[in-house]
C-alpha cells in the first residue's frame, strides 16, 4: 500500500507498507461488497487493535510485491448519514416471510439492535418493491445479493451497522432474528 497525503499547505507525505507491517485475516468483516452486502461475524471482533499497546504477536507478516497498476480513489461526495428513518411497519408477507417497510425508497443502510445466543445468524435482504402478491421481490437486482449477514457475539444487546456498503431499498426481509422484531428503534 502506498498513501500519498497532500496537506492544505501543499506539502506531501507518503506512507508506504513494507515487511514490517502485520496483518490479521481473522477479523469480524468476512466479506464486503457494494453489490452483495456484508458478512460480519461479531464472534471474531477484534478490540483494541488500534491502540498503541495492542498485542499483535499472533498476527502474520505482510508480503510485498510489485504491481503494474495503481488503485486510484474515486472522487465524489462522501457517504454520510443525513437522516435517520424509522421503519413504519413490521409484518409477514402472505407466505409468512418477516418483512420491514421503511415507508419510502431510499439509499442507505440499516442499524440492527439484537440480543441472542452466540453464533446466531441474522440475515437482512434489501429490496425496493414487493411483487403483485405482496412478497419480497429481488429479480430486478439481477445478480446483486444486497444482503447483510450478522453473526451474534452473544450476551448483551449488540448494535450492528455495515461500514463499507449501502443499499437502495424500501423493504427488508429478516431471517434468523431471535425474539420479536419491532419497528421501534
Amino acid at each position: 500500500m502506498q498513501i500519498k497525503i497532500t496537506y492544505t499547505d501543499g506539502s506531501e507525505s507518503l506512507i508506504i507498507t513494507d515487511e514490517s507491517w502485520k496483518c490479521n485475516n481473522n477479523g469480524a468483516i468476512r466479506m464486503n461488497d457494494i453489490y452483495n452486502g456484508e458478512t460480519y461475524d461479531a464472534t471474531k471482533r477484534l478490540t483494541g487493535w488500534n491502540l498503541p499497546d495492542y498485542d499483535e504477536s499472533n498476527w502474520g507478516q505482510v508480503k510485498t510485491a510489485s504491481y503494474d497498476n495503481n488503485i486510484i480513489a474515486s472522487e465524489g461526495e462522501s457517504i454520510k448519514k443525513i437522516q435517520e428513518i424509522k421503519p413504519v411497519k413490521v409484518f409477514r408477507s402472505p407466505k409468512g416471510t418477516l418483512l420491514v417497510d421503511m415507508g419510502q425508497n431510499m439509499v442507505g443502510w440499516v442499524r440492527l439492535k439484537v440480543s441472542g445466543t452466540k453464533g446466531t445468524v441474522v440475515t437482512i435482504r434489501h429490496a425496493e418493491v414487493l411483487d403483485k402478491f405482496g412478497e419480497f421481490y429481488t429479480q430486478n437486482l439481477r445478480a446483486a445479493k444486497c444482503q447483510l449477514n450478522y453473526t451474534l457475539a452473544g450476551g448483551a444487546e449488540e448494535i450492528y451497522e455495515p461500514r463499507f456498503t449501502f443499499m437502495g431499498f424500501r423493504y427488508l426481509e429478516i431471517t434468523g432474528f431471535p425474539g420479536e422484531l419491532t419497528a421501534i428503534i
